[in-house]
């Protein structure tokens, strides 16, 4: 039962890598428009500041249109499906569009780059990561078409809150389930340790885990979850600041950079970025948090030039584990930094304060 799964994104990031190479082969083909929503340097997006939207040719203004969805119980199930019946906050917005309600959609002249600006309370909602849905037929001036839509999370800045009283925090473990859609399909599942002092520093430490055979690739049961011991698993180390009091708390990380070796392939993020909030779960009143994982570039090398990405970002949700649904080997700020994950594991110097760790 060690390796069932050791890396359940593997084969959709090979798929879409083999997919890349063919269309790369393949000289006469002209494929369509690919959007991209650019990230801010610090991974969310000023709240009231329009997003950006970058093509990598020029397109028909005609042809874009978009849907925001909150990403919240009431639209998307805990496996990250539209819950039935669920309508987006923002509606088939188009350029010019009346019926483009809380939202403006504008293309630039030459067609290459598209401005959204989210009015109204949705654009205040920072403690709710948001979908940004491109809906299939966005064409390029010679008329090549989309076939599929493309989504992509975000989130405005959860941390504007300057709160400065003690932080408080469910120290624990937490399990983490991020599902990256764009530049390519990624699901990362994590155990993690999360650590706060009362000034807001925060220690995380995430590690690999795998999802058992005939269960959801993106659970967040950790009954159907195990850690990831193979040479494949990796673990992350992150440092940022929790700030804001007990009804409104957020995180932001410092940037940092994650490798994942999958025999001969792989996979770097750099420029990685946590940012959420943290909520208190209505039945126990434990911490949460919701939020989004972000990167600066997705590169994959696999022994020729390497393949590199633009930036991407993802929702994520890390619900606390129950002590009796914990794995052994996990790593420990206070313990061992690497646990049963040796293979891939680089903790920063200093990493493990003693202030995060206090005898007894």
């Amino acid at each position: 039962m060690k390796n069932n799964n050791a890396m359940t994104r593997l084969p959709r990031i090979t798929a879409a890598l083999g997919l890349m190479i063919g269309l790369l082969g393949c000289s006469e083909y002209n494929p369509p428009p690919i959007p991209v929503l650019e990230l801010p340097p610090s991974g969310v997006h000023p709240t009231g500041e329009p997003l950006a939207l970058t093509f990598s040719e020029a397109i028909d203004p005609n042809s874009l249109s978009i849907r925001v969805w909150p990403i919240t119980a009431e639209h998307f199930t805990i496996e990250n499906e539209l819950v039935a019946g669920a309508e987006p906050a923002i509606d088939t917005c188009k350029v010019g569009s009346d019926g483009c309600e809380h939202a403006s959609l504008t293309v630039a002249k030459d067609g290459k780059e598209a401005s959204l600006q989210i009015t109204g309370g949705l654009a205040d909602q920072s403690m709710v990561p948001l979908r940004l849905e491109i809906l299939e037929g966005l064409k390029d001036l010679d008329g090549n078409t989309t076939g599929t839509n493309h989504f992509f999370d975000f989130q405005f800045n959860p941390c504007s809150n300057t709160n400065t009283d003690p932080v408080t925090f469910d120290d624990g473990y937490y399990l983490l389930m991020a599902e990256v859609a764009e530049p390519l399909p990624v699901i990362l599942t994590l155990y993690n340790e999360i650590r706060v002092l009362s000034d807001g520093s925060f220690r995380w430490i995430g590690v690999d885990a795998s999802i058992l055979d005939g269960f959801a690739k993106n659970t967040t049961n950790p009954d159907e979850i195990i850690l990831n011991t193979t040479d494949n698993s990796f673990t992350l180390f992150a440092t940022g600041l929790m700030s804001g009091g007990s009804d409104e708390r957020c995180l932001a990380s410092e940037p940092f950079d994650v490798l994942i070796r999958i025999d001969a392939l792989e996979i770097i993020l750099a420029g990685v970025r946590l940012n959420g909030a943290v909520l208190k779960e209505e039945v126990s009143g434990n911490d949460r948090i919701e939020g989004t994982i972000s990167f600066e570039s997705l590169t994959l090398k696999t022994g020729a030039d390497p393949f590199v990405y633009n930036e991407g970002s993802a929702s994520f949700v890390a619900n606390p584990i129950p002590a009796d649904k914990l794995p052994d080997g996990l790593p420990s700020l206070c313990t061992t930094l690497c646990g049963d994950v040796p293979a891939q594991c680089d903790p920063p110097a200093n990493f493990a304060s003693a202030e995060f760790c206090p005898e007894g």
